[in-house]
């Protein structure tokens, strides 16, 4: 059986190393300096894009086999309290302007930016995938899953540290000054009273848009996935 996740582990290798191998890298600027900005991104993300098709496909060709835990009932009710604040970050991910979005880090240079949505965290849709592959992990302990879910959730993890690298050695002072306001862990900067939270804030369009995805994740999870992800 461990030879037909083959093509699961190495996509799922290709898809993180080439995150984190060519956008984390002194070869992205080399790449860039030759091909220019948007080819470079418009190559880079069609590279991805394929890779992601490629991930998922030998996902769904893995064995179901060997499975290597049992999650508890119970902790599909975790799973989906995970769910609805990562299908929140999502929406906020999607919708705020963002100093660590690709082609936004000018962002930083705005005083206001890290007051609104971005207070919970700087990089809400790393965090939102994040907490997509944990809550996962946490009822799926076939190999596949642990495979392609691991992979997610460390690329998302780590590209929050490895973005944060990147705008500080582009962005200088600029960044410095929007880090300060805000904090990578959700909810840090908050507590350690570096940023002011309320749903105001964030906006209760971004929330009201975070609650209607997860609720229509619910529902279309049995019919993409073949599984309900409610308790049973």
């Amino acid at each position: 059986m461990t030879e037909n996740l083959w093509p699961l582990i190495l996509t799922t290798f290709a898809f993180v190393a080439g995150h984190i191998g060519i956008s984390s890298t002194p070869l992205r600027a080399r790449l860039v300096a030759r091909m220019e900005q948007r080819p470079y991104l418009g190559a880079y993300s069609a590279l991805m894009g394929v890779l992601m098709v490629l991930m998922i496909l030998s996902y769904r060709m893995a064995p179901a086999a060997p499975t290597l835990w049992v999650a508890p009932a119970g902790l599909r009710w975790v799973t989906l309290g995970l769910m609805l604040p990562a299908s929140i970050l999502l929406v906020i991910g999607l919708t705020a302007k963002n100093p660590t979005a690709v082609m936004q880090g000018e962002q930083a240079r705005d005083e206001t930016a890290g007051r609104g949505a971005l207070a919970v965290t700087r990089h809400p849709m790393l965090w939102a995938f994040a907490l997509w592959a944990i809550a996962h992990l946490l009822v799926n302990g076939d190999a596949a899953s642990v495979i392609l879910m691991g992979g997610v959730g460390l690329l998302a993890l780590s590209g929050t540290v490895l973005i944060d690298a990147k705008r500080r050695a582009t962005d200088g002072e600029a960044w410095r000054s929007f880090a300060d306001r805000t904090s990578n862990v959700p909810f840090a900067a908050i507590i350690a009273g570096r940023a002011a939270f309320g749903s105001s804030g964030i906006g209760w369009t971004r929330i009201g848009g975070g609650v209607v995805l997860f609720v229509l994740l619910l529902l279309m999870h049995p019919l993409v996935i073949g599984v309900s992800p409610l308790p049973h």
